[in-house]
């Protein structure tokens, strides 16, 4: 069992018994986080120190709009202090590709974009200017700023038409931060809107060869268990 395995393992060992036995799945790599399905659960690791912000920042989140929208959504069962690590309840629903939109009837595809527009109203019902600001979703957050974009591509860019195009991106940068300040709240969907009822299946870069059972190691990491998840140990 590799390192990362055995972290995983521990992990669930402290904080998920309940997953113990099940087989650990990677589903997705890159160089912001890793993450592995384990039963009905995921398991994701923040790679960078800004995505674990982010990952604290969507289990106050789901906490908040959890049993007061009417689609399913993820449930947000543990998390570590540093926001390295965190486990998630898939919401209720099957994985689908995109073709599968385009093979419903017309009356379907009225139903389900009706329902999701009514999911999309309750959504930023729950989220007034002040609401997402004490969650930390800041004017800034999103669109991504000049020095994020920057940061993120310099030194990529083998070509001239690419450096062109990053000029072009750094240029627009601050237009897209004025505009998101007249439409604040929808800066808040894009964290949940993809992990509602209809999920889409994810597309693992470096899948494992062979499940590995979370029983493995029973070491502990430390972190916040939600109340919600806790189970007896067995």
């Amino acid at each position: 069992m590799s390192r990362e395995l055995e972290e995983i393992a521990a992990l669930l060992s402290s904080s998920a018994p309940q997953l113990l036995g099940e087989p650990i799945e990677e589903r997705a790599r890159s160089e912001d986080k890793t993450v592995w399905s384990v039963g009905g659960c995921v398991v994701r690791r923040a790679n960078s120190a800004p995505v674990r912000d982010l990952f604290r920042r969507e289990h106050r989140l789901l906490h908040h709009v959890r049993g007061r929208v009417s689609l399913g959504v993820p449930t947000p069962l543990f998390i570590t202090a540093t926001g390295e690590f965190d486990i998630l309840e898939k919401a209720p629903g099957e994985p689908v590709a995109f073709e599968w939109w385009a093979s419903l009837d017309a009356v379907s595809q009225e139903g389900i974009a009706s329902h999701f527009g009514r999911f999309l109203a309750e959504f930023h019902e729950l989220f007034p200017l002040e609401t997402a600001s004490a969650m930390g979703f800041e004017r800034s957050f999103w669109p991504p700023s000049a020095s994020w974009i920057e940061t993120r591509l310099r030194g990529r860019l083998d070509s001239p038409e690419r450096r062109s195009l990053l000029e072009d991106l750094l240029r627009v940068a601050p237009w897209l931060h004025e505009e998101a300040s007249l439409r604040f709240c929808s800066t808040t969907t894009s964290a949940i809107t993809m992990r509602a009822s209809v999920r889409m299946g994810s597309r693992s870069s470096a899948p494992s060869t062979s499940p590995t059972r979370a029983s493995e190691i029973p070491t502990a990491i430390s972190g916040t268990r939600s109340p919600a998840s806790r189970s007896p140990r067995p």
